[in-house]
Parts: C-alpha cells; sequence; structure tokens
C-alpha cells in the first residue's frame, strides 16, 4: 500500500497516528532510548507516558515524555528519508501550571547517518529552560521526502 510520491513530498514523514487531513498513518517507531531514564512525577505535572509518546499529535498539558536531566532517543523512520527539517514541540505555556513552562526542551541536536537518505535518526535533548529535575519532551517530527526506492 504506497502513497504517489507528489502525495508524500507534502505530508510529514514521521508522524503520530491520523495526522494528516487523509488520516495516512506515517509513524516511526522508537528504537532506543539510550540510557535516559523516565521521570516519575506527579499526574499532575506529566503523568507516566512512554517515549513513544513523542511520536503522538498530542500537546495536551501533561501528554509527554518527561525524564531526568538531559536524554537521548534513537527512530526508525518508516522507510529511508529525505530531510528536510526537524520540530520539537512543547504544550502552549497558557495551558501550563504556573513553572512548568521550565520543563520544555531548550537546546537539542539531531544526529542521522552519514549516507543520505537514512532509515534512523537520533535526538538530544541537552537541556531544557530551567527545570532542574526533569525535562518535558512532547511532540518530535521530521519532515521531507521518502526516498523514491522506498515507495515502490
Amino acid at each position: 500500500m504506497g502513497l504517489p510520491a507528489a502525495t508524500l513530498q507534502r505530508k510529514v514523514i514521521f508522524s503520530g497516528k491520523k495526522y494528516n487531513s487523509s488520516e495516512q498513518t506515517l509513524c516511526g517507531s522508537i528504537v532506543s532510548t539510550r540510557d535516559t531514564k523516565n521521570h516519575e512525577s506527579s499526574p499532575i505535572e506529566t503523568g507516566k507516558h512512554a517515549a513513544q509518546q513523542i511520536l503522538e499529535p498530542c500537546t495536551m498539558p501533561g501528554e509527554c515524555w518527561a525524564f531526568d536531566g538531559s536524554g537521548a532517543v534513537v527512530i526508525q523512520l518508516i522507510g529511508k528519508v529525505n530531510v528536510k527539517a526537524v520540530s520539537v514541540e512543547h504544550t502552549s505555556h497558557s495551558q501550563l501550571l504556573p513553572g512548568l513552562i521550565k520543563n520544555a526542551p531548550k537546546d537539542f541536536s539531531v544526529w542521522e547517518p552519514a549516507t543520505i537518505p537514512f532509515r534512523f535518526i537520533e535526538l538530544k535533548i541537552h537541556n531544557n529552560h530551567g527545570k532542574a529535575n526533569y525535562t518535558c519532551l512532547y511532540r518530535f517530527r521530521v519532515h521531507g521526502t521518502l526516498d523514491p526506492v522506498e515507495q515502490a
């Protein structure tokens, strides 16, 4: 079941369930979180969500992957992708309890293999906006085009 190349070029190659208007699922999957430790917190702050949460389209308060300090996640894309950009998303400041915006990722890097297109990508969160004990990542998206060989 493949989508025409013209359709794929206008869509997010990596996203959560039913993200685009045609409700196609163009998902990747979490391969590893390296040595990142999940943060245990109260349901008011973050609830308990695995790293897979960052692949979902929801950015409602508490619907995030919370981890202690800095962290990393390795993602397998849906195929070999020519990446154009990435997005790191956090919930709206107006929806959060006072002080919780400080857990938003601040500095991050994206690592990919030297060969292009590629199937795996790694996101490293280096710090946040001042929350000492944990960072909360709501959503990570990779934008690009699926390699023509993968579309066959």
